[in-house]
């Protein structure tokens, strides 16, 4: 999975701070494996997380990887300074786009399984909904590779959750 943000850190910042995060600060101690001008590689015992930073929009920080979600969630949300406060997901998956915003309309959305969000918006591949002081889009894709793409403010657990849940289809 890659969460991302968009932050007005420069980039030196950035790798200092997802050094001193992730060499000491997370949870489960990582080991710096590999160090490129705009790309650091952690592993630990159950995995490996690069913290990628686009080289033609700096201010745009993903981390990616399969094992730890919590720690680059903490890491984006807490040292990344995300404009906003907002979060980026993004995920591959095996539904269709429809099945997939019929999945967060029950998600998110007012219905009795759903976190109550109000729909603000709707179109054939993205669903927006608001409430709770928060706001969440889901966009799903079917080119290439079909993708799913949540931004979350304020409801970055729910937004994980629902990814994953989309991801388990695969």
């Amino acid at each position: 999975m890659r969460y991302w943000i968009s932050t007005g850190l420069p980039v030196r910042e950035v790798r200092r701070r997802a050094m001193l995060y992730f060499g000491r600060h997370a949870p489960h101690e990582m080991s710096l494996i590999g160090r490129e001008p705009f790309r650091l590689l952690f592993t630990a015992s159950l995995g490996d997380l690069a913290v990628e930073i686009d080289p033609g929009h700096p201010g745009k920080v993903s981390v990616v990887t399969s094992h730890w979600h919590a720690e680059a969630q903490a890491f984006l949300s807490g040292q990344g300074e995300p404009v906003d406060g907002v979060i980026h997901y993004e995920a591959a998956t095996d539904r269709r786009p429809e099945e997939v915003l019929s999945l967060a309309r029950e998600h998110f959305g007012r219905g009795p399984d759903g976190l109550g969000l109000d729909v603000t918006a709707e179109e054939p591949t993205r669903i927006e909904f608001v409430g709770g002081g928060g706001r969440v889009a889901v966009l799903a894709r079917a080119d290439r590779q079909p993708m799913v793409h949540v931004v979350a403010q304020r409801w970055t657990y729910q937004a994980e959750q629902f990814v994953r849940q989309v991801m388990a289809g695969r």
